[in-house]
């Protein structure tokens, strides 16, 4: 396994949930719920992302623990 720096891979946009490209028009803004549905499925690949992260540290522990019994 690989050291952790603590640091996330750089995403296409420096802003979490911006969107990565200029899709839209400039002279229409964005609404909020407009907004929120661009940005959800990056949200959630995030929230998986980290989800899988932590179930592999448990599995890492648990498996650690249960040698040293």
């Amino acid at each position: 396994m690989p050291a952790d720096t603590g640091m996330e891979k750089p995403t296409a946009s420096p802003i979490a949930g911006a969107p990565a490209s200029a899709s839209h028009t400039p002279d229409k803004p964005r609404s909020a719920s407009e907004h929120r549905k661009s940005s959800k499925p990056i949200m959630e690949k995030r929230r998986r992302a980290r989800i899988n992260e932590s179930l592999g540290q448990l599995k890492m522990l648990i498996l650690d623990a249960l040698k040293k019994d």
